[in-house]
């Protein structure tokens, strides 16, 4: 039968709420009575009309929890060809299950069962009986009835098959016209669904197992006036900062219905649809949501949920397994009875590639427990080396395959993939005998399954070393029901949907891998698994869903580790297929911008020498570096110190260092290099000729880094004190004529200039050109010498010049010199000589 559903609302008649309407096309119904020929069709009980779900309830549990002892006798309780028996006196619970004159409501079945006689009336009701009262149809139907006239008084909910992952809510019905029967749901546990109905024997609840219940199809009745409920699950979530996140309710209820949602117990006053949405998220939004929905009914509030909001990432452990990376790992096992293969591709078993692999590359890490020993069995990897100081997160996509077919999965099918942070990376993460599992983990199966109320083991476990946090402690985010470690909690039917099938390749190659997980089962998807430490609080999520989170945790050590474990004895019917695939397994801290903690600091060096320049600095990720020169980046110069060598002249100026990760950048304070110039000299000392007796002076200029030292040689050997830029030669004489340089030194180095000669010239004799007595009687003198020389002027009355008189000392600067002695007027004779 082809159903489609048209997107128009009626009302129904008689008023009352709407309802969509089906259009039936092109059906074809084999209709299946199961009222005898002679029993009642028509009935005139309730009238039809708006109905509660509470009073359908209150219906069912009217008829299920009746008690009655009959006053006679009665044989002819029929179901098909099959009467049965109800004994005088007897007291029994339910009515009655009869297709044979079916009574109308419970005051005309006790009526009837307490003042007759016995006989051949059958008094009770069918299954569809059952239904109709409870539903106040507006007759009696048949199951055949109810699948015939879908779109009428009740509409589908999902096609034959659908019942076990179905939206039903308490009240609706799931029908087989081929099995023949209906029942209504009551509610789901974790092997089945709890029903309301009428059995062969009795009226009554019954757990229906989700295998039974598949050949179902799941209706709904017409104008229900639904009291608020939330018909899934609201879901926790994770997210890192400047992604999208939702946050939303599912709620059903007779309309209008308003929405107005909290932000840690206080309202957001734009907040009044069904979801909440953050585009893009900020650190700010964390924190605890709640919603609360209202219709005329009343209103009722939804289960918290938070939303954690990671600072940005960065990576500082990175393995894809593209090679073989045993090296990179420590691999901690319970027993030889495990296996790791490393750049394993796992497409032959057709597996697409992982979500976060580059390229679309298939390698990963496989690992396999309990391979043919029969006994519980894990393996737990960690990265060798590594230490995790402060917040961090271990993040992986996972594959968890299993062994079918399906929903129940084959023998041994239920192996858990574990991941976990504090650990000291030395050991295996189980429960098993001797287990000295630490640091905070946590396990997770692929198809469910592993017994939700066992207080060892279950479906979503988080542990603290050996220890199995039980649904009591709150760790779990779905809450604290007895089932909230098993897959068929709403929480995770909510998040992880029914409906997963392995892999294409694996069911054309292997003729057990049939069927569809259940609803919250893992399995059979890549899954991005993150296991995070923000302070003292483990947490862990799945695709973004949060599962647990620790509190308090004490952490033993600060390495990671991703396992697989088997934690049942039961070996697995096809152990090709019960293996764990994780890749892209990553360490992320969050990012903390670059900070200098020493900067590189200025240097004065020679030429030819080395200068090297180091900065230190911290950030997450582990910084880059960009080293300047004089505001330009030098090409090449990425390390965290700078050589340069040999320096020359031209390397002086300013050096800074630029200092980047995706958080920011910062550039270093200038370091500033100065190379030493040797002296140069620009004017060399020059030659000079002079007489004997003259001071002579020799000069140089030089230039170069100060300071710089002067040291005067003659004839290349040092003279004493003679360490200025200038020297200075006093009454030279013929000895001291010869070659002078000077060697002008600093830190960079010396230089010699090119020699200057002196050349000392004998002095030349006095030489009178003129002697004369004046008229009066004085005495005339006039004399050649050496310009600028002193010369005095001795006289005598003999040529021994004893006694004598001195005259002068007389200088001339042309070298011309005259005399009168005035002292020669008297004196008969005169004797002179002239001593220079």
């Amino acid at each position: 039968m082809n159903l489609m559903y048209q997107n128009q609302i009626r009302s129904m008649p008689g008023g009352g709420l709407f309802r969509p309407s089906l259009n039936l096309k092109a059906s074809v119904l084999t209709l299946t009575l199961l009222l005898l020929p002679g029993a009642a069709w028509a009935w005139s009980g309730n009238t039809w009309g708006s109905i509660t779900r509470e009073t359908i309830k209150a219906n069912a549990e009217s008829m299920i929890d009746f008690t009655w002892t009959p006053k006679n006798t009665f044989t002819n309780f029929q179901y098909g060809s099959t009467y049965k028996t109800y004994r005088k006196g007897t007291t029994y619970s339910g009515v009655a299950y009869s297709q044979n004159n079916p009574q109308e409501n419970l005051a005309e079945f006790l009526n009837a069962v307490t003042n007759t006689a016995g006989g051949s009336f059958g008094y009770g009701n069918d299954c569809s009986g059952f239904a109709s009262i409870c539903w106040r149809l507006r007759g009696r139907k048949t199951t055949a009835s109810f699948e015939s006239q879908l779109g009428t008084d009740w509409f589908s909910l999902g096609n034959v098959g659908t019942a076990p992952t179905a939206p039903l809510i308490v009240g609706d019905a799931l029908n087989s016209s081929s099995v023949g029967h209906i029942v209504l749901f009551l509610n789901r546990e974790s092997t089945g669904v709890r029903t309301l109905e009428q059995t062969p024997s009795n009226a009554q609840r019954k757990l229906r197992t989700y295998s039974n219940v598949a050949e179902y199809r799941p209706i709904r009745r017409a104008q229900i006036v639904d009291a608020l409920t939330f018909t899934t699950e609201p879901l926790s979530r994770v997210v890192d900062a400047g992604q999208s996140a939702t946050l939303l309710v599912a709620a059903s209820g007779s309309g209008p219905l308003t929405y107005r949602w909290y932000f840690n117990g206080n309202l957001i006053p734009s907040a009044t649809t069904s979801q909440l949405n953050f585009n893009p998220v900020q650190t700010s939004h964390a924190g605890n949501y709640t919603c609360v929905v209202s219709n005329a009914s009343g209103a009722i509030t939804s289960r918290v949920m938070s939303l954690t909001v990671y600072p940005r990432q960065a990576t500082v452990f990175l393995d894809d397994f593209e090679g073989n990376t045993a090296s990179r790992w420590r691999v901690n096992r319970s027993s030889a009875d495990t296996r790791v293969t490393f750049n394993y591709d796992y497409s032959t078993m057709g597996i697409p590639a992982a979500p976060h692999s580059s390229g679309g590359t298939t390698r990963g890490l496989k690992m396999e427990a309990n391979l043919t020993a029969g006994q519980t069995a894990a393996v737990s990897l960690s990265p060798l080396n590594e230490n995790f100081a402060g917040d961090y997160r271990l993040r992986f996509d996972a594959w968890i395959n299993a062994n079918g077919p399906f929903p129940l999965g084959g023998t041994g099918s239920s192996e858990h993939l574990t991941s976990g942070v504090g650990t000291t990376g030395t050991r295996v993460q189980w429960t098993g005998a001797g287990s000295s599992a630490d640091g905070v983990w946590f396990a997770v199966d692929g198809e469910g399954q592993a017994s939700d109320t066992s207080a060892s083991n279950g479906d979503f476990c988080a542990f603290v070393g050996t220890t199995l946090q039980s649904v009591a402690s709150g760790v779990y985010t779905a809450g604290t029901e007895n089932n909230a470690k098993g897959n068929l909690h709403p929480y995770y039917v909510a998040a992880f949907p029914e409906g997963t099938t392995p892999p294409a390749w694996q069911r054309a190659n292997y003729a057990q891998q049939t069927g569809v997980l259940e609803a919250g089962a893992v399995g059979f998807a890549w899954r991005e698994v993150i296991v995070s430490r923000r302070g003292n609080v483990v947490e862990w999520a799945v695709d973004g869903i949060r599962l647990a989170a620790m509190t308090n945790a004490a952490l033993a050590g600060s390495n990671v580790f991703v396992g697989y474990w088997d934690s049942f004895t039961s070996l697995s019917d096809n152990a090709a297929l019960s293996f764990c695939v994780v890749d892209n397994v990553r360490v992320e801290m969050p990012v903390r911008p670059p900070t200098i903690l020493s900067p590189p600091q200025s240097l004065t060096v020679n030429p030819g020498d080395a200068a090297t320049f180091t900065v230190t600095a911290t950030g997450v990720p582990a910084p880059t570096f960009q080293w300047r020169h004089n505001g330009t980046n030098l090409v090449g110069m990425t390390a965290s110190t700078l050589t340069l060598d040999p320096v020359q002249p031209t390397h002086a100026g300013s050096y800074s260092v630029l200092v980047s990760n995706v958080g920011n950048s910062i550039l270093s304070a200038p370091a500033v290099l100065k190379v030493n110039e040797p002296p140069v000299i620009t004017s060399p000392p020059q030659s000079q000729s002079v007489q004997t007796t003259s001071n002579v002076t020799f000069t140089v200029t030089a230039m170069g880094t100060p300071p710089l030292f002067y040291q005067w040689q003659l004839n290349g050997a040092p003279l004493p004190g003679a360490t200025d830029s200038s020297y200075t030669r006093i009454a030279v004489q013929l000895a001291d004529a010869g070659s002078y340089s000077v060697t002008v030194t600093n830190l960079a180095g010396g230089v010699t200039s090119p020699p200057a000669w002196l050349t000392v010239l004998p002095a030349q004799a006095a030489q009178f050109e003129a002697c004369a007595r004046l008229a009066d009687g004085r005495v005339h003198l006039r004399w050649r010498g050496e310009p600028g020389w002193s010369y005095t002027v001795q006289a005598a009355t003999n040529l021994y010049f004893s006694p004598a008189l001195q005259f002068g000392p007389f200088t001339s600067a042309d070298g011309w010199f005259e005399f009168v002695d005035d002292e020669a007027t008297n004196a008969p004779q005169r004797f002179y000589r002239i001593q220079q």
